[in-house]
């Protein structure tokens, strides 16, 4: 008698239909994560290896664009949470001359600077005001702030 090797039996891979919504959704908001600069990454690690790639990506990329949609259309109140300490932390890690301009704004806080007051309190009076102006395009940028006023607001006070 001769004997035959038996083939181990092919591994289906799951499609989407197999699973939940719930567990679907899951599955999206585990591998699509927010960094602290507030830009969305998906992380390959934490994207299912048994579900086929097609399938999960398809509608993987309608779950981004749906929340994007979402955070686009959100309400101003949602958006305009204050930042702590930590976030301006993160934010700004390695990025001192922005935070330099975040924290003299903060010591002037209820009142809203004029870019010659920031230029001037940041670097003298050789510090263009161009230049502030170019920063603080990228600190609003950073905490989804579209002026100055916006941005003074989001700002936590500064600890006596």
């Amino acid at each position: 008698m001769s004997r035959r090797r038996q083939k181990a039996p092919e591994r289906r891979l799951k499609t989407l239909d197999d699973i939940s919504a719930a567990e679907e959704l899951t599955l999206f908001q585990e591998a699509w994560v927010r960094d602290p600069s507030g830009r969305y990454r998906l992380i390959i690690e934490r994207v299912p290896q048994d579900i086929a790639a097609k399938d999960y990506m398809k509608d993987f990329l309608m779950y981004c664009a749906l929340c994007l949609w979402s955070e686009e259309h959100a309400q101003p109140d949602e958006k305009s949470q204050t930042l702590t300490e930590r976030d301006l932390e993160e934010l700004f890690f390695r990025a001192p001359r922005q935070r330099k301009i975040v924290e003299v704004i903060r010591r002037n806080k209820p009142r809203v600077m004029s870019l010659d007051e920031i230029a001037v309190e940041v670097g003298g009076r050789y510090q263009s005001t161009k230049t502030i102006q170019n920063l603080l395009t990228r600190i609003f940028k950073k905490t989804n702030s579209k002026n100055l006023i916006e941005l003074t607001d989001k700002l936590p006070p500064l600890r006596a």
